[in-house]
C-alpha cells in the first residue's frame, strides 16, 4: 500500500524512508499522549472515589481510620485463608483498589472476619460431647 503511494508520488527510497520515520514518530506521540491522558484520567477517577469514600458516612469522616483497618484485616485473613497475597490482588486492582463498592465490600468482609466469633449457646459439644446435628437427630436412628 506504501510503495503505491510512494511511487505515485515520484518518492525515491530515501523520501520513502523519511515518511517512513515521519509516519512513526507521529504514531508515537499519539501513543503516548492517549496513554498521559489515559493515566491522568485514572488518577483524577481514583482520587474522586477516594472523596467520595472521605465523605461516606459509613466508611469516611472519623469512621476512615476503622475502615482501613478493616480493609487491612481482609486483605490480611481472607486472601492469605485462599492463597492470594494481598500485594498481587492490590496490583490486579490498580486504581479500582480505592472504588467506594471495592473498599465497603473489603471493609465488611474485614469486620466479619475481625469479630470474635459468635458463641451460639448448644451448637458445640456440650457437656455430653454431643454435636447439635446429633442432638438434633437423636431419634431420627442416623447415629
Amino acid at each position: 500500500m506504501f510503495t503505491n503511494l510512494a511511487r505515485e508520488y515520484g518518492l525515491d527510497q530515501a523520501g520513502a524512508q523519511k515518511m517512513i520515520d515521519l509516519h512513526l514518530a507521529v504514531a508515537e506521540t499519539v501513543q503516548k499522549n492517549a496513554q498521559e491522558q489515559f493515566e491522568q484520567q485514572a488518577a483524577a477517577e481514583a482520587q474522586a472515589w477516594r472523596e467520595q469514600i472521605q465523605k461516606d458516612p459509613e466508611l469516611g469522616g472519623a469512621r476512615l481510620p476503622q475502615t482501613q483497618q478493616l480493609v487491612d484485616a481482609f486483605q490480611t485473613s481472607v486472601l492469605e485463608v485462599i492463597g492470594i497475597k494481598s500485594s498481587d490482588f492490590v496490583q490486579a486492582l490498580g486504581n479500582r483498589a480505592v472504588h467506594p463498592v471495592l473498599v465497603q465490600m473489603m471493609a465488611k468482609l474485614g469486620k466479619m472476619v475481625s469479630e470474635d466469633p459468635v458463641n451460639m449457646a448448644g451448637s458445640g459439644g456440650g457437656e455430653s460431647g454431643e454435636t447439635a446435628a446429633q442432638r438434633m437427630y437423636a431419634n431420627s436412628g442416623m447415629r
